[in-house]
């Protein structure tokens, strides 16, 4: 059973991200091109996902995994990977200058 209350409390928009990364896994829709700029992505398993020009500015990608992920043409500039597992990550033209 939903509890409603607790649904009320969230950010209609935090709720739409959520919504949409939720679709995204169940269904294997890419996200390519979607705007994920300042998201708090903590807890989501982007593992897989296509990510091909996806706006990741503010974006906190320390300690994710990110195994599989297609990043191309990302602009990765300036992100603290530390921690990060890029492990079988397609990253062609990702920008990774100041990184």
């Amino acid at each position: 059973m939903i509890n409603f209350k607790l649904i009320n409390n969230f950010n209609k928009k935090k709720i739409a991200l959520i919504a949409l990364l939720i679709l995204s896994i169940l269904l294997g829709a890419n996200l390519t091109g979607v705007d994920l700029r300042n998201k708090d992505l903590t807890g989501v398993d982007l593992r897989n996902m296509d990510l091909t020009g996806v706006n990741l500015s503010g974006v906190d990608l320390s300690n994710k995994d990110l195994t599989g992920v297609n990043l191309s043409g990302v602009d990765l500039s300036n992100k603290d990977l530390t921690g990060t597992i890029l492990h079988h990550a397609n990253l062609n033209y990702a920008n990774f200058s100041g990184v």
